[in-house]
């Protein structure tokens, strides 16, 4: 299913109050393009409404408007660098990053 498809069914999930079905939709894209940072905050926005910071944190890791308490959270739940690498589940160099943020 194309990307733009996969998306309208996540705000139809969301909208219907189907957060479940959206956060495994949004977990399959990040897996699919794992370099893609709008999915990743997509995916983040969906773990604040279960209130995970530490998910939420995860995935926003990578941007500079993170919240600095997900971020902690995160970092508190994968406490080394290679734990937090394999976490974010980013795939390729670094230059493959959207942002200068991402690639530092």
């Amino acid at each position: 299913m194309p990307l733009t498809d996969t998306l309208a069914r996540v705000d139809a999930d969301l909208t219907a109050g189907r957060v479940p079905v959206a956060r495994q939709r949004l977990r399959g894209l990040v897996s699919s393009f794992p370099n893609d940072l709008m999915l990743r905050r997509r995916l983040a926005e969906v773990y604040r409404l279960y209130g995970e910071p530490a998910e939420a944190g995860r995935w926003m890791y990578l941007e500079r408007d993170r919240d600095t308490a997900e971020a902690a959270a995160f970092e508190a739940t994968y406490r080394t660098a290679p734990q937090r690498m394999r976490a974010l589940a980013w795939r390729g160099p670094e230059s493959l990053a959207g942002t200068t943020f991402a690639r530092e």
